[in-house]
């Protein structure tokens, strides 16, 4: 005969004996847990690690409070103010997603010691971890759930497509902190929940995209960039570290612009032939300048947060402007400043985001005239105002001289 399980029953007649020791325990369970949901520790239950310091690391038996967390937010009972309580909830899956930083490569925990990979830990947190899930069931929000999700061989794919894991580079540069060569990738992305200051690769920088891009948070950044970030043309990687490695890098042979250029960026193709110099230049919008900007940004109350960004742009160096000889707008001077942007906005996962203020022109964002109904103007200048500082030169001319009037014969007849 074949043991199968009795349903789950939460009617209050199942808890009445135990309903008021609950509530009683239940300061005690969220005194233990951090609850600021922008420290480094946040949902970490382990009181001793994240505000004592009396260990070094965090005990991973101490997340099984979700279970009695999740136990009192979906069950309705006497006295119970809890219920469906929507900062509890924020909790939970704060304690959830910390557990999950937890986890070492091969799955396992730690409790006595770091690197421990405790039978223990590991065996009674998922048992814990899966009551909770079965009582939130649906109430489990999606990033909580992207969280909890293990490297798939379909994500490993995405992730070895993309070029972004270089697994010599990671080894190289972490390799006396390295826990599993067996697997670099779940390695990595284990440790890095924890020390953002590893990298996958040159190209991508864990800590710079969790630091520009304040949106992601409840999932990996690598992940996300991987899945979503790279198709929606975020930055992975600061100015500094692309010059960095561009001074290590050597020539190497291209097949098409598609090497260098990410698709879906509006770029302009510039063929010369002056008679002294036959070249090709990739440039972007000729609206685009170089700019600093500040943002400032604060939650307000659970999903709705607000904030501030400024943006100032330099006037010069504008890529319009380049010629043969300064391609690249190394000596151009800054010129005057000027607001870009300048709005206040208010921002909810659900309803998305509302900007008022000065925000940028639509021109910022297009690479090429559109024609207006009923206008004169066009949206942008014409296409040869892309190009307006090359200039004539003559063969014997030489190569830093511009020709004059004078130099230029008329064609003949």
């Amino acid at each position: 005969m074949l043991a199968t399980r009795e349903p789950r029953v939460t009617h209050s007649s199942a808890v009445e004996p135990y309903q008021a020791a609950i509530l009683d325990q239940m300061p005690r369970v969220l005194s233990r847990m951090d609850r600021e949901r922008y420290s480094p520790t946040s949902g970490c239950c382990d009181r001793t690690f994240w505000a004592w310091k009396f260990t070094d690391f965090p005990g991973a038996r101490f997340q099984e409070a979700v279970c009695v967390l999740s136990f009192v937010y979906t069950t309705e009972f006497a006295g119970n103010s809890y219920h469906r309580n929507r900062n509890l909830l924020d909790w939970i899956h704060m304690a959830l997603q910390y557990w999950t930083s937890l986890q070492h490569a091969d799955g396992s925990f730690d409790e006595a010691y770091p690197n421990e990979r405790s039978l223990a830990a590991t065996a009674f947190t998922a048992f814990y971890v899966g009551e909770a899930l079965h009582f939130l069931g649906e109430d489990l929000a999606s990033e909580t759930r992207n969280a909890l999700k293990v490297l798939t061989p379909e994500l490993r794919s995405k992730i070895y497509e993309s070029g972004f894991f270089d697994e010599q580079y990671y080894e190289n540069a972490h390799g006396d902190m390295i826990s599993d060569r067996n697997d670099l990738l779940a390695d990595y992305i284990r440790a890095s929940k924890s020390d953002p200051g590893r990298d996958p690769g040159p190209l991508f920088s864990t800590r710079y995209y969790l630091d520009t891009h304040e949106d992601v948070r409840n999932i990996h950044p690598f992940v996300h960039y991987v899945e979503y970030g790279m198709h929606e043309g975020r930055a992975a990687f600061s100015p500094e570290k692309v010059n960095a490695f561009l001074e290590g890098a050597g020539d190497v042979e291209l097949d098409s612009l598609l090497d260098i250029v990410p698709r879906g960026r509006p770029i302009n193709v510039l063929y010369w032939d002056d008679g002294v110099e036959r070249n090709t230049y990739v440039e972007d919008n000729g609206y685009k300048t170089s700019r600093f900007g500040i943002k400032g940004t604060a939650k307000i109350i659970n999903d709705w947060s607000g904030g501030y960004r400024l943006e100032v742009e330099t006037r010069n160096a504008r890529s319009r402007n380049l010629d043969q000889i300064d391609d690249d707008n190394a000596d151009d001077s800054l010129g005057s400043l000027a607001t870009r942007q300048s709005y206040m906005f208010l921002t909810n996962k659900e309803y998305g985001e509302l900007r008022w203020g000065y925000n940028e022109s639509p021109k910022d964002n297009i690479n090429k005239d559109t024609h207006v109904a009923g206008l004169i103007v066009d949206t942008m200048h014409q296409d040869f105002f892309f190009n307006n500082d090359f200039f004539i030169r003559v063969n014997t001319a030489p190569p830093t001289s511009k020709a004059s009037a004078s130099d230029v014969a008329a064609p003949s007849a």
